[in-house]
């Protein structure tokens, strides 16, 4: 099969810009993966697990007694929760 001299010369010129046969298709396979794996990142998704606890903890006992009258009592109450409550970073003091 002849080709003729201006297609050879389309071709040494083509092979000349892109490497000489693989670096352009390595290139473009890279570029593909990266922006697969940027896309692939930027997912925004709820958290895994069930769906979420509408339910507030309800408290099973206070240590002392609720009721108690112990006068010069300077130690710490106790609060216990039927489920995990999250103390936070900082307290809040009932505002919130």
């Amino acid at each position: 099969m002849f080709v003729g001299r201006t297609e050879k010369a389309e071709r040494a010129d083509r092979a000349e810009r892109y490497g000489r046969g693989g670096s352009f298709s390595a290139l473009s396979a890279f570029s593909a993966i990266s922006a697969l794996s940027a896309l692939a990142c930027a997912r925004i998704e709820p958290p895994p697990g069930g769906p979420p606890d509408r339910a507030p903890p309800r408290l099973i006992a206070v240590t002392p007694d609720s009721f108690a009258t112990l006068r010069g009592f300077d130690n710490d109450v106790e609060f216990q929760f039927d489920e995990v409550v999250s103390e936070g970073g900082t307290p809040n003091q009932g505002q919130g």
